[in-house]
């Protein structure tokens, strides 16, 4: 209880704020945080629900799909990579990758897909990198959600604060 006329001896912060500003940095409530998650689990097993409903609750959802098919474009930082790897067989008449010849391929053969991986996982997290360093310009805490299907493989799980895996028995 406060007593009418009483003051507290020291700073309310215990000196945090003197420390750092001494220091010559800014006050850490000044600065944006960023809680980076990532979300991954198996097929259908209901990500698509959870990320849905944490991005109505007001998580910024990126999603790694969405990143490799823009990626994958004619002109999109994967797209030459993958042909050169590929071959133009890979590309359909309008000269745009056949995702589902490239899925066969990939499937059929696990050196295959290690290569292709290989191209893409790279670019996908500097585009995930790009998209956290915009967010982080915005001033504002937020909770950040990264819906990936192979973060635990890739070994990208380790660059994220948090790890959320979606699982169900196979009954639901």
């Amino acid at each position: 209880m406060a007593l009418a006329g009483a003051r507290r001896r020291g700073s309310a912060d215990g000196g945090i704020a003197a420390a750092q500003h001494l220091a010559g940095g800014p006050a850490a409530h000044m600065i944006p945080r960023i809680l980076s998650v990532g979300l991954t689990g198996g097929i259908a097993c209901g990500k698509s629900v959870v990320t849905r409903e944490l991005g109505r609750l007001g998580a910024i959802i990126l999603d790694a799909d969405e990143m490799v098919h823009k990626l994958m474009e004619p002109g999109g930082a994967a797209f030459q990579p993958v042909v050169d790897r590929f071959g133009v067989e890979i590309l359909d008449s309008r000269k745009h990758i056949d995702r589902s010849v490239l899925g066969r391929r990939v499937f059929a053969d696990p050196r295959e897909r290690w290569a292709l991986n290989g191209i893409v996982h790279p670019l996908v997290m500097q585009e995930e990198e790009r998209l956290l360093r915009e967010i982080q310009l915005l001033g504002e805490d937020r909770l950040v959600i990264t819906d990936a299907a192979l973060i635990v493989e890739s070994g990208a799980h380790k660059r994220f604060d948090r790890l959320v895996v979606v699982y169900c028995s196979p009954e639901q």
